[in-house]
């Protein structure tokens, strides 16, 4: 198992544990740390959701947030030839459900490109993933799991 591999795994259980921990309350936080199907790109960012009074609903902060591009020498080729990466999102938001689309500013045009931070109330169920996206035809494809 590579350094990286056993980095994401441990990300993913310090994230999940973080996650179960925070179930019983009415706010939680992590970093979410999330890769495309086949870990050409890879995205990180620090998420929080805090339950609003009286509400289903959550306020949600999204900050240093930021998509990578790790592996161009691992079978990935360089970043926009012709692929790069694209962090999405999807959930509710004040009742209307909303698929999986891009997050403001998160189609990859540089590799280690910030995204905008983002936070607003009336949200639920948010989900995040990284897919790749073809830079000459705008498929997006091989996503990873949310």
């Amino acid at each position: 198992m590579t350094f990286r591999r056993i980095g994401r795994f441990t990300a993913l259980g310090v994230t999940s544990a973080a996650m179960l921990m925070s179930m019983s309350t009415n706010a939680h936080a992590a970093t979410l740390i999330r890769f495309s199907g086949n870990d050409c790109a890879m995205a990180q960012m620090n998420y929080t959701a805090i339950r609003e009074q009286g509400s289903s609903n959550y306020y949600i902060t999204v900050r240093y947030a930021y998509i990578h591009w790790p592996n161009a020498d691992a079978g990935c080729g360089p970043l926009g030839e012709p692929y790069s990466g694209v962090l999405q999102w999807k959930g509710v938001r004040n009742g209307q459900p909303f698929d999986w689309k891009a997050m403001p500013g998160g189609y990859m045009r540089t590799d280690g490109q910030s995204i905008p931070d983002l936070s607003g109330g009336g949200y639920q169920d948010v989900r995040f993933r990284v897919c790749n996206w073809n830079t000459n035809t705008g498929y997006v494809g091989t996503c990873g799991s949310s």
